[in-house]
């Protein structure tokens, strides 16, 4: 059986906002793709013959930007080339201003923004979820947890509520 329903490919499909962005698209209804270097779609951003079959049928992707920022744009253009329509990608609070710190992130927002096609950038900080499912969670269970943040306040978001505004 063939279809040509819209159907969402989710890159790091079993990470933390990933995993919570399928679940909410198939319970919306929605066809949605969880892409991992082991998940049910292989992906894995240093073997671009990975990219193609991923991409392939998908109308939207939810992209998490690759560490070597040379990739991005060529990510981006074989996902457009390939009939993606829209890209949500995931990026950083103040990410253009914090200088080198995630120079892939800064190339998947430009690659993004220079399509030629619908995209949306959730500028998200801090997950919540540190402090319970990795990051934070041993350090705060041995009692001492360091953040490098002085006197600035920090906001934490949920990753379900990025998952969300990722799935609108």
């Amino acid at each position: 059986m063939t279809t040509n329903a819209p159907s969402t490919l989710v890159m790091a499909g079993t990470g933390k906002t990933g995993r919570r962005l399928v679940q909410t698209l198939r319970a919306a209804g929605h066809h949605a793709r969880a892409a991992s270097r082991s998940g049910e779609v292989r992906f894995d951003w240093s073997r671009r013959d990975t990219w193609r079959p991923a991409v392939a049928g998908a109308s939207a992707v939810y992209l998490l930007a690759p560490e070597d920022p040379a990739l991005a744009t060529d990510f981006v253009t074989q996902a457009v080339d390939s009939g993606v329509g829209r890209i949500v990608a995931l990026s950083g609070r103040g990410i253009d201003r914090i200088g080198n710190f995630s120079p892939g992130m800064l190339a998947a927002e430009e690659a993004v923004r220079k399509s030629g096609i619908e995209w949306t950038i959730i500028r998200a900080n801090n997950f919540s979820q540190n402090f319970s499912e990795d990051l934070f969670r041993q350090p705060l269970l041995d009692g001492r947890l360091a953040l490098p943040m002085g006197a600035t306040p920090e906001p934490f978001v949920d990753a379900q509520d990025v998952a969300d505004v990722a799935a609108t």
